[in-house]
C-alpha cells in the first residue's frame, strides 16, 4: 500500500466513510493477459465467500484489467462480515502500475486489513509460494474484525435506530456505547442499558442477595437466599435452607459457575470451590423447578417474555450423541462466544456428568425420541434457545413483574422467572424472581421474538413520545459567504428562543458562549455540537477541505444550502475546474433530508437536484426573471428573491404560487441598505434556511433587522470598527467575486480623507485568480498595499502581491498607489500607521490577524480602543 487517507461520514466516493487506499500493482502481469492460476482451492475455502472461485475464474480469464473489481469485490465481501450494514467499494484510479480504491468501512484498520488480505489472496492464487503470506493477511483481518466490529447488540440496535429512523452515533470504536438522538434529545446505550438507568441501580442489580432482599421487601416473590464467603458457610447455610439448593457467584452471569439442584454437602462443597474461580461471595439458594423465562421490561412495562430452553438433542435411534450435538451445531445461527444469535455446544465436563445421570455417554445412540439433555442451565450462553411466551403470560406475573424492575429503578431489566405455568398467576402456582440483569442479554427474545418487537421499545423509551430525537440542523456550504449565512441563520433562530450550537470558519458557539475560536468548519465539529443537551438547533458550515480530505463525519441534515461555485481553490487538491468544485460541494446536498436550498442564478448549484433526495427545493435568486427561477416558481416551487422598486429591493417570499412580500433590504443592517451584494445574497440564503427549518416570517425579520455589520455579528465579514481616529472596515477578500462586492461598496461610501485598502492573496491560489482579485478592487481606493496570506506563501514572497499588483495596473490604478509588502504582518502595521483622520482603512486579512493590527496600534498610541467611540464610517 503507498497511503491511505480516512473519510468519515459522506463523501466523494459513497455516503459512508471508508478509507481510500493505494496500491502499486507492478508485480502484476501486464494488462490483458489471462493469468496463470496456482491451485486455489485452500484460498477460497479459508476466505468462504460464496461464489467467489467462479468470479476469480472470469478474473482469471480476462487478465489484469478485470483485477481491480475483483480486488474491491473481495475486500467489501470481508468488510461485509465485520460490519454492522454491508460495505461498499470502488475503484478510483487504475493506471499501469497503480490502484487507489475506496473501501467503506465503519474503522480504518477494518478496511485496510480486508484489501490487504484481498491483495495476499489475489496473490497467493497466482504462486503457491505466498499462500503464508496470505494466511497471516487474513488472521489480520480476523484480529482486526474482532477488536473493532459492533458486538451483536450494538449491532442489532444499530440496525433498528436505521430501520425507524433514528439519528444514531457509535461512540467509541472499539466500544458497545452509541448515541440515540442529537442534541438536547441526545441519549446513550451502553450494550443493552440505557443512561435512564443509573449507576447505583445497576450496581445493585448485579447483587443477587441485595436484590433478592429488596424485592422481598417490595412484594415480589422470591427464594430463600443466603450470601456466604466460606466453604463451612455454605454448607450450614444449605442444610438451614433445606435442600435441593443452587449455589452460584453473588455477581456472576451468562451461567458461569453456577450449580443447580445440589443435594448434599459434599456436591454444595464441590459448587462453592466452582463459583469461587473468580474472586466474589457466594448465594446458596433454594431451588425451585419450574419452566425458566428471560423477561425484558422497558421504561416500566413487559415487552417481551422468553421460555428459555437448555440445549438438547433428540434421539433418531441411528446417531450418536456426539453426532447429534454436531448436527445441532451446523445451524448457521451458532458461533462462538456472542457472536452469533446462538453458541455452539461443546462437550465438557459438565456435559459428561450430566450425560452419565442420564446413562448415556458421547458415543451412545439415544433410541428415536429420547430427550437428551446437554445443559442444566438454560442460558443462551450455555447452548440453550428460546420460545416465545409474551402472549401467553398471566397480568399478575405481568404486572409483578413490572414492580420488580420499579423496585429496582431499572429503565431496561432483564428478570429470570421461574414458573410451572406462566399462564397462571403466581399466587396459584409457583412463580419467583431469581435475579435481575441491568445489562440484559437480548438473544433469548430475539429468538422468541422478531428482533423489532425486542429492540424498538428499547430505543423509543429513550426518546420524548413521537420525536425521531432530531433537532433542526442545517450544513451551508459554498465557495463565499458561508460563515455570513451560518450567523444570521443562527441569529434567526435563537430569536425564536432556541439555543444554538453553531460551527464556522470562526470557532464553536452554543448560545451565547463562544467554546473555541479557530476554524472549525467542518463535519466533525458538527458531530461534537449534536453530543451537547444544550444545542435545540444547528447551523454547521461545511467547507470544500475537510469534505475532500476527511468526508462530512455527520451523515445528514434537516436543510443543505449550497451558495455557490466559484474559482477560490482551482489547483489545490487535485481539483481542477468549478466541477470538480461542484463534486465536492454536492456532498453536503445529497445529504439534505427534508429541504435543499440552491442558488437559482448558479448552473453548478442547479445541477444538484439530480441525485439530491430532500422533498423540497427552495431556490434562492436576486432576478426574478432568471429563467430557472421562473420555471421553478411557475410550477409551484418554493423560493427567496428580490423584488425590485423605487424604493430599494424587499425580499419575497414564494410558496405554492403566492408571492408573499417580508422585509426591505433597508430594514437589514448588514447589507447596508442592499448595498453590499455579498450580504444581499447571505441575507436571502439565510431568510430560505431558516424558513425550511421552521422559523415564522417575523422570526426572520427580527433576526436580520438585529444582525449588524460589528465584529460582534459579523465577525469581521464586512465589520465596521470604530474607536479609532479614522474608519476601519475587516472584510477577508477570498477571490474576484468578493472583491467586486466590496469594491461596490467602498464606492459609495463617502469620507473627508483618503481611502486605503489591504490586499491579500493566498499564494495557493492560480496566478490568473490573484490578478482578476486585485482587478476587481481597482478604481475603488487612493491607496493600495499588497501583500501575502500568513498562510499561503509562495516560495517567492514577492510573488502574490506582485500578481496583486498587475491586476491593479490592468485595471487602471496608477503604479505610485501601490506598495508590495511580503510580510502581512508588516504590511498590516505600514497601512494603519499611514491612516489619518478621517481616512478610511479596509483591511482584507482574516479577523483575528486584523484586530490583532489594530489593537497593537492603539496600544502604541497610549490608550485602549473604545466599542462606544464615535463612527468614523458613514454608510
Amino acid at each position: 500500500m503507498t497511503g491511505v487517507r480516512v473519510l468519515s461520514g459522506p463523501n466523494l466516493y459513497d455516503d459512508s466513510g471508508g478509507v481510500v487506499i493505494g496500491t502499486e500493482l507492478d508485480s502484476l502481469p501486464p494488462a490483458g493477459a489471462p493469468f496463470a492460476v496456482s491451485r486455489t482451492d485452500r484460498i477460497f475455502a479459508a476466505l468462504a465467500i460464496p461464489g467467489l472461485a467462479d468470479e476469480w475464474t472470469a478474473t482469471a480469464a480476462r487478465g489484469r484489467a478485470a483485477l481491480p473489481a475483483f480486488l474491491v469485490r473481495l475486500a467489501t465481501d470481508l468488510v461485509t462480515s465485520a460490519s454492522i450494514f454491508p460495505a461498499s467499494g470502488q475503484s478510483i484510479d487504475a493506471s499501469r502500475s497503480r490502484l487507489a480504491v475506496f473501501i467503506g468501512c465503519e474503522h480504518e484498520t477494518i478496511g485496510v486489513t480486508a484489501w490487504d488480505c484481498a491483495c495476499k489472496a489475489v496473490m497467493a492464487c497466482l504462486d503457491d509460494g505466498r499462500v503464508a503470506a496470505f494466511e497471516a493477511a487474513l488472521a489480520a483481518f480476523r484480529s482486526a474484525a474482532h477488536q473493532h466490529a459492533a458486538d451483536i447488540t450494538t449491532a442489532a440496535l444499530a440496525r433498528e435506530a436505521r430501520r425507524l429512523d433514528l439519528p444514531w452515533y457509535r461512540l467509541k470504536i472499539p466500544g458497545q456505547l452509541i448515541q440515540i438522538g442529537q442534541g438536547t434529545h441526545r441519549r446513550f446505550l451502553f450494550d443493552s442499558t440505557s443512561d435512564a438507568t443509573g449507576a447505583i441501580s445497576r450496581l445493585m442489580s448485579q447483587d443477587k442477595h441485595l436484590t433478592n432482599r429488596l424485592l422481598r421487601a417490595a412484594g415480589v416473590p422470591v427464594l430463600a437466599m443466603a450470601e456466604v464467603t466460606n466453604e463451612a458457610a455454605a454448607v450450614a447455610a444449605a442444610e438451614r435452607i433445606g435442600y435441593p439448593v443452587v449455589v452460584k457467584p453473588c455477581h456472576g452471569g451468562q451461567g458461569r459457575g453456577v450449580s443447580v439442584h445440589l443435594t448434599s454437602a459434599a456436591e454444595v462443597a464441590a459448587a462453592f470451590k466452582l463459583a469461587t474461580t473468580t474472586p466474589d461471595s457466594v448465594i446458596v439458594e433454594k431451588f425451585a423447578s419450574g419452566d425458566d423465562h428471560r423477561v425484558l421490561v422497558v421504561d416500566g412495562r413487559v415487552v417481551s417474555a422468553a421460555r428459555r430452553v437448555p440445549a438438547h438433542v433428540v434421539g433418531d435411534g441411528q446417531r450418536s450423541v456426539a453426532a447429534l450435538i454436531d448436527r445441532l451445531n451446523e445451524d448457521p445461527r451458532r458461533g462462538h462466544d456472542h457472536d452469533k444469535l446462538l453458541v455452539l455446544v461443546e462437550i465438557d465436563a459438565a456435559m459428561l456428568a450430566l450425560l452419565a445421570e442420564q446413562g448415556l455417554a458421547p458415543d451412545s445412540i439415544p433410541a428415536e425420541g429420547r430427550y437428551v439433555g446437554l445443559r442444566r442451565t438454560a442460558n443462551i450462553s450455555t447452548g440453550g434457545t428460546a420460545i416465545d411466551a409474551t402472549a401467553a403470560i398471566h397480568p399478575d406475573n405481568k404486572a409483578v413483574l413490572e414492580r420488580a424492575a420499579a423496585t429496582m429503578t431499572l429503565s431496561i431489566a432483564g428478570i429470570d422467572f421461574l414458573s410451572d405455568d406462566i399462564t397462571r398467576s403466581w399466587r396459584e402456582v409457583s412463580g419467583v424472581v431469581l435475579e435481575l440483569n441491568p445489562f440484559p442479554g437480548l438473544r433469548p427474545n430475539w429468538l422468541a421474538h422478531a428482533e423489532h418487537s425486542v429492540n424498538e421499545p428499547i430505543l423509543r423509551a429513550l426518546l420524548p413520545p413521537g420525536s425521531d430525537g432530531r433537532i433542526p440542523t442545517c450544513a451551508i456550504t459554498g465557495s463565499i459567504g458561508k460563515t455570513t449565512t451560518a450567523n444570521m441563520v443562527a441569529r434567526i433562530l435563537a430569536v425564536g428562543g432556541l439555543t444554538v450550537g453553531r460551527c464556522t470558519s470562526m470557532g464553536i458557539t452554543v448560545g451565547d458562549e463562544r467554546r473555541r475560536q479557530d476554524d472549525c468548519a467542518g463535519g466533525r465539529h458538527a458531530r461534537e455540537l449534536l453530543l451537547d443537551r444544550r444545542v435545540e438547533a444547528g447551523v454547521f458550515e461545511l467547507a470544500r477541505g475537510g469534505l475532500l480530505r476527511r468526508g462530512m463525519a455527520i451523515e445528514e441534515f434537516d436543510v443543505a444550502a449550497v451558495l455557490n461555485v466559484l474559482d477560490n481553490h482551482i489547483g489545490t487538491d487535485g481539483i481542477a475546474g468549478r466541477a470538480d468544485l461542484a463534486r465536492i460541494k454536492s456532498i453536503v446536498a445529497r445529504r439534505a433530508r427534508k429541504t435543499l436550498v440552491l442558488n437559482a442564478e448558479d448552473p453548478l448549484c442547479l445541477a444538484m437536484r439530480q441525485g439530491a433526495r430532500a422533498p423540497h427545493l427552495y431556490l434562492v435568486g436576486r432576478d426574478a426573471g432568471t429563467p430557472a427561477l421562473r420555471a421553478h416558481v411557475e410550477a409551484g416551487g418554493a423560493a427567496v428573491m428580490l423584488r425590485h422598486s423605487a424604493d430599494g429591493d424587499i425580499m419575497v417570499l414564494v410558496e405554492r404560487g403566492i408571492a408573499q412580500p417580508f422585509m426591505a433590504m433597508a430594514e437589514i443592517p448588514a447589507t447596508l441598505g442592499g448595498r453590499h451584494v455579498g450580504k444581499v445574497w447571505n441575507a436571502l440564503f439565510a431568510a430560505a434556511i431558516a424558513q425550511a427549518m421552521g422559523s415564522s416570517l417575523d422570526q426572520v425579520r427580527q433576526g436580520l433587522r438585529s444582525f449588524k455589520p460589528d465584529m460582534a455579528d459579523s465577525e469581521g465579514r464586512f465589520s465596521i470598527i470604530d474607536g479609532l481616529s479614522f474608519g476601519v472596515i475587516v472584510d477577508p477578500v477570498d477571490g474576484p467575486e468578493s472583491a467586486e462586492a466590496l469594491a461596490q461598496v467602498v464606492r459609495q461610501i463617502a469620507v473627508p480623507g483618503r481611502k486605503r485598502v489591504l490586499a491579500n492573496a493566498s499564494g495557493e491560489r492560480l496566478d490568473g485568480f490573484i490578478r482578476a482579485t486585485g482587478r476587481a478592487l481597482a478604481g475603488a481606493f487612493d491607496r493600495y498595499v499588497c501583500t501575502n496570506w500568513t498562510n499561503g506563501i509562495r516560495p517567492d514572497p514577492q510573488s502574490a502581491p506582485g500578481l496583486l499588483r498587475d491586476g491593479l495596473l490592468a485595471g487602471g490604478v496608477a503604479d505610485p498607489a501601490i506598495v508590495c509588502i511580503p510580510s502581512e504582518e508588516d504590511a498590516l502595521h505600514q497601512i494603519l500607521r499611514e491612516a489619518e483622520h478621517g481616512d478610511l482603512v479596509v483591511l482584507t486579512s482574516d479577523p483575528p490577524e486584523a484586530m490583532a493590527a489594530i489593537d497593537h496600534l492603539a496600544s502604541v498610541a497610549g490608550r485602549d480602543r473604545r466599542e462606544d467611540s464615535p463612527r468614523h464610517v458613514v454608510l
